[in-house]
This record gives C-alpha cells, structure tokens and sequence, in this order.
C-alpha cells in the first residue's frame, strides 16, 4: 500500500511507509507552481478542519462503521496529500483500502499509528505557519519562495524551518 501498489490486499503492507517524507515541502510547492502563499493557506485550511476529520474516522473505527471510517479516510487522504503530507496521506489511502475490505481487525490495530503519523504532522506544519507567520509580519509580505533546506525529508529531520 504505501509503495503505491495496486493489488487490492497490499494495504497491510506497511513496510515501505518509511520511505516517504512526514512533509514534503519542495514537491508540494513546485505542484502549487512556487506560490508559498497559496501553500500557506492549503495548511491553514488542513490544520483547521483534519482533526475534526481524525476525530470522526477515529470514532468511526472504533464503532465499526467502515463506510464513514472509509469516507474520513478518503478524505485525509486527499488533503494532506495536497499540503505535502506523505507519509500520512500513504496510511490512510491503506486505511482507506481496509474499511473498503472491511477488515476491522487491521483498522483497529493501525489506529493508533494513524493519530501518531497526524500528530508528527501537525507539529511540522504549525512549526512551519509560525515561521511563516513570524517572516510576513517581519517583512511586511507574505513569503514568496521557500529558503534552501526547508524541505523535511524524514521525521528523523525533526521539521526544519525554513
């Protein structure tokens, strides 16, 4: 699954997610054609509105409701995928796939590595609003580029600012 597999049972195979980057910052924002304020917006936007989401595919698995466990899941997918969150967007297309088996078991056991991939996200990106933040008030404008080394590559890279 988190190699991009097409088989239909590869979601429990997890093992590659550690090849995908927490925040892919570079790739995002030459798709988003270099507009850091667009970016900018697209995070303000996820981390206003996906913990909600977490919450309720969180609740939704817990209560064995696959169909809204599956909609959530489709749906974090899509947007952390747009702000650059690979990793996390790689597990729920996995979790997505499992509720659409209807494999409870695999749901239930991966929950809680899901609110841990979000939380690791999270944290960079607000890091990176602030730092955002703290430049346009400084400047008087909005970013317009990102700094050489900005990109987060790995969760091991603790989510340098720009």
């Amino acid at each position: 699954c988190g190699a991009g597999g097409d088989d239909e049972d590869s979601y429990t195979n997890l093992d590659a997610l550690g090849r995908f980057p927490v925040y892919e910052r570079e790739e995002t924002l030459a798709r988003l054609l270099n507009r850091e304020t667009l970016l900018t917006k697209l995070q303000k936007v996820f981390l206003e509105s996906a913990p909600e989401m977490l919450v309720d595919f969180s609740q939704a698995v817990r209560d064995d409701d696959l169909e809204t466990a599956r909609s959530k899941a489709h749906s974090l997918k899509g947007n952390s995928s747009s702000i650059g969150g690979e990793r996390f967007s790689k597990l729920v297309f996995c979790m997505e796939r499992a509720a659409k088996a209807r494999d409870v078991a695999f749901l239930h056991g991966q929950l809680s590595r899901v609110e841990q991939e979000f939380a690791a996200l999270v944290e960079i990106l607000e890091s990176f609003q602030v730092a955002g933040e703290d430049r346009a008030t400084a400047s008087g404008t909005d970013v317009k580029q990102t700094e050489p080394g900005a990109s987060v590559k790995s969760s091991q890279a603790g989510g340098r600012l720009p």
